[in-house]
């Protein structure tokens, strides 16, 4: 029989999930402006052209 492992989180760890699943949410609503604003940003620091 193979070795088996049980991986649990504890009461800290499960202290971050709503934390984190609030942040997921935020970058997946602001996704489309973080892309314009680094695109903004890569087209006024790219330097001049080769």
């Amino acid at each position: 029989m193979p070795p088996k492992v049980k991986y649990e989180l504890t009461d800290l760890g499960r202290s971050l999930i709503t934390p984190l699943t609030l942040l997921a949410d935020w970058a997946f609503e602001n996704r489309p402006a973080m892309e314009q604003a680094r695109l903004g940003y890569d087209k006024e620091h790219s330097g001049p052209a080769k």
